[in-house]
């Protein structure tokens, strides 16, 4: 993990020196980490090295500080920096992992481009507005089972999302019962790991019926629904289960039910999300890579973004929407703007 930290900063460093600009470096850091030549940074074996808010901490730290000097000479929007450093990190981390196919060839310049522009531009159609209003409450999402099992399924999320790998007996230890007494309740670890996953569903389905209005995907939809799941995260007594935690305790069968899942919500949103780009409210370019980034999202917030308490989960959560919808550019940076000062740094 030392090595990981030491490697990224000094690639922040080396973009920084090579381009003197706060965006042209965090696009040029995305283009080197996933040039096919660099090396390997995460596998799904190793993903519980990634977890937690102090994994990537000296990287992070580095990360936003470039972008903290960047708004004070204009180049960088106001934000909260370690946020948005966080993920910028675990949307490149996660990327190439997330899905059941790897990123190669020209499909890994899409994904290069496609998060490099989604980093800078965000993914709303108006930059100029972005969106506002109200925002959920995400406990409203919550689902409450009526065996009340709820509080238990997660907990043992929250412990799965940090250590994916965590035994039975992990588990029992952590929610302070017996392992005799969990195995009675949820049968071996694959049932438990699938009740949490089929919870997960559950609480997605309630953030996108309540998040998103009739009709074509908005700017506002995209907003509260990235709010939401976010809290979600964040949120202790909530806690989904991560795209990709503790399926290395699955059987093959459990594997691609839970991979299966995650795609199901998603085609969920796939057709409004192309109506959304057909009406003007989302961005055109490499639409179709966001259900790569959507998955790279959620697995780095399932890691733990952020050790704040209730009232600083709020405020994180509002920043991770506005960097999803509107970027870290300054609203008054246009596509005609980019094309001619942040082109050329894909590696």
């Amino acid at each position: 993990m030392a090595l990981t930290n030491e490697l990224l900063v000094k690639e922040l460093t080396a973009a920084s020196r090579r381009h003197g600009h706060a965006l042209k470096a965090v696009r040029g850091l995305i283009g080197t980490i996933l040039q096919p030549s660099y090396p390997k940074l995460l596998r799904v074996a190793d993903m519980d090295l990634f977890v937690g808010p102090a994994a990537l901490e000296p990287t992070a730290s580095a990360l936003a500080t470039v972008l903290e000097e960047g708004a004070r000479s204009g180049e960088v929007r106001v934000c909260d920096f370690g946020a948005a450093a966080r993920v910028v990190l675990g949307l490149t981390l996660w990327a190439p992992v997330v899905m059941p196919t790897p990123l190669v060839g020209v499909e890994r310049r899409r994904a290069i481009e496609g998060l490099q522009d989604l980093v800078t531009y965000g993914c709303i159609g108006d930059r100029a507005e972005p969106p506002r209003g109200r925002l959920l409450d995400a406990p409203s999402a919550w689902p409450v089972d009526a065996d009340g099992s709820d509080a238990v399924l997660a907990s043992a999320s929250f412990l799965l999302n940090r250590r994916p790998y965590a035994s039975m007996e992990e588990i029992a230890a952590f929610l302070r019962v017996s392992p005799d007494t969990l195995r009675l309740r949820f049968g071996e670890r694959d049932r438990l790991v699938s009740a949490c996953h089929r919870r997960t569903l559950a609480i997605f389905l309630r953030i996108q019926d309540a998040a998103i209005v009739p009709g074509p995907l908005t700017a506002a939809s995209v907003r509260r629904l990235v709010h939401a799941t976010t809290l979600s995260y964040l949120r202790r007594d909530l806690q989904p289960l991560g795209p990709l935690a503790a399926l290395g305790g699955l059987d093959a069968e459990g594997v691609a039910k839970a991979r299966l899942r995650w795609a199901g919500l998603w085609l969920l949103l796939q057709e409004r999300w192309i109506d959304g780009v057909g009406v003007g409210e989302l961005r055109e370019r490499h639409h179709h890579l966001a259900p790569r980034f959507w998955l790279a999202l959620c697995s780095c917030l399932a890691g733990g973004l952020s050790d704040e308490g209730p009232d600083g989960a709020c405020r994180v959560a509002e920043s991770v929407a506005e960097l999803i919808c509107a970027g870290l550019a300054p609203g008054e940076v246009t596509e005609r703007i980019s094309a001619q000062g942040l082109a050329g740094l894909n590696p």
